[in-house]
């Protein structure tokens, strides 16, 4: 098989993928099930300082760890989710150990703010989702994890949830996630407290801060857009005349 028949193949069946991504979406929508996307990203010490020094290179053995935060959030379009989202502080080097109290919290705090929900996750971005094996349903069987949390469907079915695989990975939380580093890019310096030390001057960022910053900037509006905008654009892909 050629390069090109290779190349439209997989483009069919990523539209595929993608319309019937957007068929069931709608069609648990209509059955009072609030889309929630979930997901986790990391923030390395380079976005706090801007220090390139700090940039971790996993290729690179002989690198010295460099401290790492994980957050793990939930958000769809009504805002963030509110509940206690996860913040772990580690090294680069660190097996993150799982933590399966994490997922059946959030569950939780899902039906009491939303009711049924269906809870929509990434698993090309997650960590060794399914030890080594594939699956294109739209509905996972196996855990996906953003360790520590691991999404477990059975879990989400206990509390009459249903978890969803979305096929974009440029999906509304992977949208909030860009829009939270950028704010702490362009922010971080407002963020910073100079201390002098006797004769030594230090740089101190008020990292607590400086995160709720970055959440609140991305807006219940924002959030909106961002769910909007993600089904419309797969429709307008699917569904757009060719020549």
């Amino acid at each position: 098989m050629n390069i090109g028949r290779q190349m439209w193949q997989r483009n069919m069946s990523s539209q595929s993928g993608r319309t019937a991504y957007i068929s069931e979406v709608q069609k648990l929508q209509s059955s009072s099930f609030y889309p929630v996307y979930v997901g986790k990203t990391e923030i390395n010490e380079r976005l706090l300082t801007g220090d390139i020094s700090c940039t971790v290179n996993p290729k690179k053995e002989t690198q010295k760890p460099q401290p790492l935060w994980s957050i793990i959030h939930a958000g769809g379009a009504r805002g963030w989710v509110p509940w206690n989202y996860k913040l772990h502080a580690y090294l680069s080097n660190f097996k993150v150990r799982a933590d399966e109290t994490i997922f059946p919290e959030l569950c939780s705090t899902l039906k009491d703010h939303y009711g049924k929900c269906a809870i929509i996750v990434n698993p090309k971005v997650s960590e060794d989702t399914q030890n080594g094996k594939t699956e294109n349903s739209l509905y996972p069987t196996f855990p996906v994890k953003f360790l520590p949390m691991i999404c477990c469907p059975k879990v989400a079915e206990s509390y009459g949830h249903k978890m969803l695989r979305t096929f974009n990975y440029y999906s509304p939380i992977n949208i909030a996630w860009s829009n939270l580093k950028w704010f702490i890019k362009i922010n971080r310096e407002k963020f910073t407290e100079e201390i002098l030390c006797g004769q030594i001057r230090h740089k101190m960022i008020d990292f607590d801060e400086l995160l709720e910053a970055a959440l609140n900037n991305m807006t219940p509006d924002k959030w909106k857009d961002a769910v909007t905008n993600e089904l419309e654009s797969r429709s307008k892909q699917e569904y757009k005349p060719t020549h």
